[in-house]
């Protein structure tokens, strides 16, 4: 008896799609749609009449439409996009439960996820909304999750693996508790002006990005291997601890509060940039870095613990020191040197051709080949010129 379905539910399960309803699914579908370059073709929509859901074999488009909901239609499986993007709707309600490629519900109004699809091909995309929460997203999700530009505090609800890129920049995340543990793209928490961590990022992701957070004071959290480029620039770092061991693309620090590079991955792929920071020394440095290493606009007086191996930047250069208190020529001319020795014995065998301004700088007690008193009278300009820059 308790499989018995009362006389509404019969009745909501047979009712029948109005005229102004099977108009708009008639314009909305669409029976041949562009896929990996080819032509597909479906049957188009068809409504069951015994659960009352509306089946799509092709597209459903009802984008820019100014929709506020999906008209009293409750849709199924779509086997191709589903796009709603750019309308009023406040929630998700009636949307399709399966989606063969992707869900655009980018610029609605969505305050909540409830109602979504439980397994999407494709993207997922609900940036632009008003959603605090995650809570009823998919947890199937074959291409990338996008909430950029909501109001999340919470990544909590999250997929456990996202198969490409996860987008939860420009929130209100205060941390990265609930985020999926596996992001084969790229994860992206920029500019999320609350966030004061990264515990709770995954520790398995092809790319990672957590720039523009003047909260953001350290890397403890981090993921430990990242299979391309890390960006983690434009914080408030004060150090590298936390940062991956190694890194497959890109590392920039630039733009922080870094007085070191103690922490920073020891093999770069491509490019390593600490540019715009306050550190005095290299020691830290990645020792391997496959294209240029780039430390402008620093307070760089030693080049100790300079990476060993560098190759070329796009734009050919290996070492890029400008706006440094040493000049670039000096911090050059010494990096070329250390390919055939250690950086005392650089700086010893360019000693005679190094500027005095840049031996003041340079100059260290243990340079055994600088006699004592020129030592003294380096210290000397050195302390007198510090005096003269209090003043």
């Amino acid at each position: 008896m308790k499989n018995l379905k009362t006389y509404s539910q019969l009745f909501e399960n047979t009712q029948e799609l109005t005229p102004e309803q099977i108009k708009w699914l008639n314009k909305c579908t669409k029976k041949e749609w562009l896929q990996d370059g080819g032509l597909m073709k479906g049957s188009g929509w068809s409504f069951n009449r015994e659960t009352g859901l509306v089946d799509v074999d092709g597209e459903f488009k009802c984008d820019r439409q100014q929709l506020a909901d999906f008209k009293g239609v409750r849709f199924g499986k779509i086997t191709a996009t589903f796009d709603c993007q750019l309308n009023n709707i406040t929630s998700l309600d009636g949307a399709p439960q399966e989606v063969g490629r992707h869900f655009k519900a980018f610029s609605n109004k969505l305050t909540s996820l409830e109602g979504a699809p439980q397994r999407i091909d494709g993207d997922f995309d609900c940036s632009y909304n008003e959603l605090t929460s995650l809570a009823g997203s998919p947890q199937k999700v074959g291409g990338s999750f996008n909430f950029k530009r909501n109001k999340l505090i919470t990544l909590e609800g999250s997929p456990k693996k996202v198969v490409w890129s996860f987008n939860c920049e420009e929130n209100q995340l205060t941390s990265l508790k609930g985020a999926p543990r596996v992001v084969v793209g790229e994860f992206s928490c920029e500019f999320n002006p609350l966030l004061t961590s990264l515990k709770g990022a995954p520790q398995q992701v092809g790319g990672f990005a957590c720039y523009g957070i003047k909260t953001l004071t350290s890397l403890k959290g981090a993921p430990k291997r990242v299979e391309r480029d890390f960006y983690c620039h434009g914080n408030a770092l004060t150090s590298l601890e936390g940062a991956p061991k190694e890194v497959g693309g890109h590392f920039n620090c630039d733009g922080n509060q870094l007085t070191s590079l103690e922490g920073a991955p020891q093999k770069v792929g491509l490019e390593f940039d600490c540019s715009g920071n306050q550190i005095t020394s290299l020691e830290g440095a990645p020792q391997e870095v496959g294209w240029g290493f780039m430390c402008y606009n620093n307070q760089l007086t030693s080049l100790e613990g300079a990476p060993l191996k560098v190759g070329k930047s796009t734009t050919g250069t290996s070492f890029g020191c400008n706006g440094n208190p040493v000049s670039e020529k000096t911090l050059s001319s010494i990096f070329s040197r250390m390919k055939k020795e250690s950086y005392l014995q650089a700086v010893e065998t360019l000693w005679g051709e190094i500027p005095l301004e840049d031996q003041v700088l340079l100059y260290r007690p243990e340079f055994k080949w600088v006699s004592p008193e020129f030592g003294k009278k380096l210290d000397a300009i050195k302390a007198y010129h510090g005096f003269k820059g209090m003043i």
